[in-house]
C-alpha cells in the first residue's frame, strides 16, 4: 500500500498558532498499477513517442560507449538518407541508427550510410533486450544491452 500524506491548513480561533494535519490517501498496488496502464496506453498512442524514446536511447547509447559528445555526429543526404548518430572511435566509423519498433529492419538509408560513410559497423538499437543480424553488415541490438548493469 502506498501512503501519501497531503497537507490541509486547519483554521484556529485568534492569537492561536497554526495548526497542520495530515490527510493520509491510500491507494493498493492495484490502484497504482492501473493508473500507470492508463497512463502507458496514453503514452503509446502519442504521435511524438518516437521521437522521444529515439533521443533517449541516443543519450543512454553515448553515454555507454563513453564517447565525448563533440565526436558525435548526425548524417543525411539531399535524397533523404540519414543516420541518427555517427562515431569516430579508435580508428573506426561507426553508425548507430535508432528506431522505436518491435522489429527492427535494415533500412535503404542505414545501407546507403554504410557504402556513403564507407562504416566499420551499423547498428540499429530498438528497445529491446535481443541482439542479431539484419544482413548486409548491420545488426540490431536491444537498448538494454548499453543500460548501466546493477
Amino acid at each position: 500500500m502506498v501512503v501519501l500524506p497531503v497537507a490541509l491548513a486547519v483554521a484556529t480561533g485568534a492569537g492561536r498558532r497554526r495548526q497542520v494535519a495530515w490527510d493520509r490517501r491510500r491507494w493498493t498496488m492495484v490502484e497504482t498499477h492501473h493508473r500507470l496502464e492508463q497512463h502507458e496506453r496514453a503514452l503509446q498512442l502519442h504521435p511524438k513517442l518516437g521521437a522521444s524514446w529515439e533521443g533517449f536511447a541516443l543519450e543512454q547509447v553515448i553515454t555507454a560507449l563513453q564517447v565525448d559528445p563533440e565526436e558525435t555526429f548526425f548524417w543525411a543526404t539531399h535524397g533523404g538518407a540519414e543516420i541518427d548518430l555517427v562515431v569516430f572511435r579508435r580508428g573506426k566509423r561507426l553508425g548507430i541508427e535508432f528506431k522505436y519498433t518491435d522489429s527492427p529492419k535494415l533500412t535503404t538509408s542505414l545501407r546507403i550510410a554504410k557504402k556513403d560513410l564507407r562504416l566499420h559497423e551499423v547498428t540499429l538499437v530498438f528497445p529491446g533486450k535481443a541482439q542479431f543480424p539484419l544482413g548486409g553488415g548491420a545488426r540490431a541490438v536491444g537498448l538494454e544491452a548499453f543500460s548501466p548493469q546493477p
